[in-house]
């Protein structure tokens, strides 16, 4: 910390990995998304959460194993496991995940029309906006966390780093509404109107996903969504719910 810089004091780097004997925090995770306070074998963990998530017989578990975060992160868009994800995939994902036809819509609208060109190899646009998920890396966008590097691997310093900046939880254990606009803020980076439409966008979309009863995003359910894991999860609930429904009725 700098004293006379009483931004180091309001905003301190995260120190989890201290107290839990994480190993090297600041080393890029390719495949897994480990969280620092789960001690010396967190990288077994994270592999361990993101399989149950997707269950022992999803073709998803196989086809995405040996890709990075960001690409599991997108993989639950793909709807067909084939690398390319097109508007309706990116439709019907939303909307299986609960944000009805018209939000749905919209997300599939602002996501290819910002981000499909760049995923792709040729300079010549595609007309169907398709979504590369091997070149997702190159669709990074500035005012973010930081918590994917420039690959696409997740960063677990830069993931604690949220919470320990901008919980109002004395364990930094979740975020709420006014902690979230506060580390959207303070992520800001200057003439980066893109980025910070993206990162409200992102984070916006998150809490509608989840918003928790008690308003609180739980830290865990932040960490799930950049492997994508929340995704499956939420689905599979939605369609639990709407099979008992439907078996109730008859």
């Amino acid at each position: 910390m700098a004293t006379d810089a009483p931004v180091t004091l309001s905003r301190r780097a995260g120190q989890s990995a201290i107290a839990s004997n994480f190993p090297y925090p600041s080393i890029p995770r390719a495949r897994w998304a480990p969280d620092a306070t789960w001690g010396k074998h967190a990288d077994a963990e994270a592999r361990k959460s993101w399989e149950r998530a997707l269950g022992a017989d999803r073709l998803e578990r196989r086809e995405w194993e040996r890709h990075t975060v960001l690409e599991k992160h997108c993989a639950f868009f793909d709807r067909d496991n084939d690398g390319v994800i097109w508007p309706l995939d990116t439709f019907f994902g939303f909307y299986a995940l609960g944000f009805g036809i018209i939000l749905s819509f919209i997300s599939m609208v602002i996501i290819h029309g910002s981000l499909a060109y760049f995923s792709q190899d040729s300079i010549i646009p595609d007309p169907f906006f398709r979504f590369y998920i091997n070149k997702a890396y190159k669709c990074k966008h500035g005012s973010d966390s930081m918590t994917y590097d420039t690959e696409g691997r997740f960063m677990p310093q830069k993931f604690d780093d949220i919470f320990a900046k901008y919980s109002s939880s004395s364990d930094q254990d979740f975020l709420t509404i006014s902690d979230t606009m506060r580390m959207l803020q303070g992520n800001r980076i200057i003439v980066d109107p893109f980025g910070w439409f993206a990162a409200v966008f992102e984070w916006g979309s998150l809490w509608y996903l989840m918003w928790p009863e008690d308003r609180k995003l739980k830290r865990e359910d932040v960490r799930a969504v950049y492997t994508g894991e929340l995704f499956y999860r939420i689905a599979d609930q939605r369609k639990a719910r709407k099979a008992g429904k439907a078996h109730k009725h008859d």
